[in-house]
């Protein structure tokens, strides 16, 4: 509770906030101080935004100056870091990101039913590097007598085929990923996708833009696709291999 007492202290992003100069006095102070940095990003890529520099350029900073070794998500993002001015001046790991495993299990998964393959797709953010090109495309384009697709959450787009639900909660979440086959991502330059690795752990087999970090979560190239111009056939492999399950 209290960064004095400490021999260790883990730091998240940019999220120090006003606790910047305790850190460096504490540093001064105590020379043998551990200081880990747990970095995600960058922001500048992954949100498409140049205003984002001066927050990349901020961690950037304080990794070089106070920090004693570095954390990242997934190896896409250590490289797109280091792409932008990161400097390897400490040791680093990767670290992939883990799910909540009281709540996110494959534990009372619901066996398909019925012919179709059920599909679904998750996001928090509206942004429409979240995948929404894509979605758009599946929505008009999906032969909906052999998929039913679901999305849950924000969308900065009406659906005419695919079923949309509110967000909702973890638990609830959970709950809805286990009634379906297939889980699709379409993200762009996501370092390491939470609502992936969530839906792999809820027993659904991943369908993922070969974009981030999302390879080295998957680990399957067939499960990978490009774009529009193949991610129906992406589709139909991983529907042959919920048939072997």
């Amino acid at each position: 509770e209290n960064l004095n007492d400490s021999d260790c202290i883990i730091v998240n992003s940019h999220h120090w906030n006003n606790k910047l100069w305790q850190l460096f006095k504490l540093k001064r102070e105590n020379p043998k101080l551990v200081i880990i940095h747990r970095i995600d990003g960058p922001i500048t890529i992954v949100r498409n935004s140049k205003k984002q520099l001066v927050v990349d350029n901020a961690i950037i900073n304080f990794n070089k100056r106070f920090v004693d070794g570095t954390v990242f998500q997934s190896n896409w993002s250590r490289e797109q870091c280091i792409s932008i001015g990161l400097k390897k001046n400490n040791p680093q790991i990767i670290i992939t990101n883990a799910p909540d495993d009281n709540i996110f299990h494959s534990s009372n998964k619901l066996n398909k039913k019925n012919k179709k393959i059920r599909i679904i797709a998750t996001s928090w953010s509206p942004n429409w590097n979240k995948g929404f090109e894509i979605y758009k495309f599946l929505d008009e384009k999906l032969d909906y007598t052999k998929y039913d697709f679901t999305f849950v959450g924000n969308s900065p787009i009406s659906f005419k085929n695919i079923k949309y639900i509110k967000p909702m909660n973890s638990y609830e979440l959970a709950d809805e990923l286990k009634k379906h086959d297939l889980y699709i991502t379409a993200s762009k330059n996501d370092p390491c996708s939470n609502s992936l690795i969530e839906a792999i752990h809820c027993g659904l087999i991943p369908i993922a833009l070969d974009s981030g970090g999302h390879s080295e979560i998957i680990n399957c190239s067939t499960l990978l696709f490009q774009g529009k111009e193949d991610v129906v056939k992406t589709i139909e492999f991983a529907n042959i291999e919920t048939e072997k399950k």
